[in-house]
């Protein structure tokens, strides 16, 4: 029953949400499946910002129960508690409580694909990537102004004030084999000024002009985790997370008080080759 529930809720997400791919343009016909077409070295993967149903709404733990937090390095998890964050992996059918955080309307009628977002907090965007590339995920506006503390691996706190803020997520595709995807997913705080940089691809040999801003990389809180098709990484803030870097990641809603929450579904892998 989850597993056709989810199936009508990705469908349906489908026909209120515009999907991009890299042209920028929306994909054409009611299926997302239509345009993500596989590649020989390729993983489609789903990304969603969804809002978390509140404590008094749903049972917290027995939605941590269902997410195998082991799946993320252990010293990792610890770091990333320690400043403010906490991830998982669903296997298979997401449950009940996480297809309504996908779809808290239930299937709608709508047109109006700007209205519903605003509404229901959540977005989606489909995209195909090959290992080595990246995809920066914006996790909220930009900041006037962030003051963030932080933990650091051998247990120091430190801080700083960041103007022209912009709480980022850096993807990458770490590989594709065996019929699974290694993601990379790397917290940081953006902030100044976009600068004219000089950035290489992915084989370091073609490089070209990019505006990009100023950036601190929290490269011991970056998850790496191979997720089969159907597997979603979620990554969401401590209710406590305040000034850590999860409250900026993740930030709660000002109106609901829900917190953000960020998942990463790997839909689909290259098929294996036999010879």
């Amino acid at each position: 029953m989850q597993r056709v529930l989810l199936l009508t809720v990705l469908f349906s997400l489908a026909g209120c949400t515009t999907l991009v791919i890299d042209s920028g343009d929306p994909l054409p016909g009611k299926s997302p499946l239509r345009a993500a077409r596989g590649s020989d070295d390729a993983a489609t993967l789903e990304i969603y910002w969804a809002r978390l149903p509140l404590g008094g709404e749903h049972d917290e733990s027995a939605f941590w129960n269902a997410l195998h937090e082991h799946r993320v390095d252990a010293a990792v998890r610890r770091r990333l508690a320690d400043n403010g964050l906490r991830a998982g992996v669903f296997g298979g059918a997401l449950p009940d409580e996480v297809v309504k955080m996908l779809n808290p309307d239930g299937a709608s009628g709508s047109n109006d694909t700007g209205d519903l977002l605003r509404e229901t907090g959540v977005s989606r965007r489909i995209k195909q990537m090959r290992p080595g590339q990246q995809l920066d995920l914006q996790a909220c506006d930009e900041l006037a102004e962030a003051s963030l503390v932080w933990m650091t691996p051998d247990g120091r706190m430190e801080g700083a004030t960041y103007e022209q803020a912009l709480p980022t997520y850096a993807l990458t595709l770490a590989s594709v084999e065996g019929g699974r995807a290694r993601v990379r997913l790397t917290p940081e705080m953006r902030h100044g000024a976009p600068k004219h940089k000089y950035v290489s691809d992915e084989t370091g040999l073609i490089g070209r002009q990019s505006m990009q801003r100023e950036a601190r990389v929290f490269d011991d809180l970056a998850m790496s985790v191979d997720l089969a098709p159907g597997e979603t990484l979620l990554v969401v803030s401590s209710e406590e997370a305040g000034s850590r870097l999860g409250g900026y990641l993740h930030a709660t809603d000002e109106k609901s008080g829900r917190r953000r929450a960020i998942l990463i579904r790997v839909a689909q892998t290259p098929a294996e080759k036999l010879f």
